[in-house]
């Protein structure tokens, strides 16, 4: 094979292999249901897991014990990196008295990428690569839509 013809196919071959290792192609974050299953790698009780639901206008919903919390999220499409910041906070969720929901609250704010661990769970991970939460998908069959959706909401 004529170099110049090894080298178009090494680069075409490296550029497919990295795309394939983006989470965006092995699963569909946006529009997407969650259960958080685990904090820090500390497993919630599966009767009450709380819930993150991510829309197409960078708008998400934290669904917590002590209520819920409207994000904003920024993604670039052609990675991993992820990151939330707080849009509305209920007054029962801006200093909540179950551990869990104070915890994910530290934890949503401080990721910076996701990564895929099946086609039914992912990880919110911080900058450093550490686990913040263990996420499993779900089918929501919620009271509400997302911030942004021409439905009405509940909240």
């Amino acid at each position: 094979m004529r170099p110049d013809l090894r080298a178009l196919a090494v680069a075409v071959l490296v550029a497919g292999c990295g795309a394939l290792s983006r989470p965006s192609d092995q699963v569909e974050l946006i529009p997407s249901n969650w259960e958080i299953v685990a904090v820090r790698g500390s497993a919630l009780d599966e009767a009450t897991l709380p819930t993150l639901s991510i829309g197409r206008s960078n708008s998400a919903r934290l669904a917590l014990q002590c209520g819920e919390i409207d994000l904003r999220y920024v993604s670039d499409t052609a990675g991993a990196a992820l990151s939330f910041g707080e849009q509305r906070v209920g007054a029962t969720c801006a200093t909540p008295t179950a551990p869990e929901d104070a915890a994910i609250r530290t934890a949503i704010v401080a990721v910076g990428e996701w990564r895929v661990v099946s086609a039914t769970s992912i990880e919110m991970v911080d900058q450093g690569g550490g686990a913040l939460l263990s996420l499993r998908a779900v089918t929501c069959d919620c009271p509400h839509h997302l911030p942004g959706d021409s439905a009405p909401t509940a909240s």
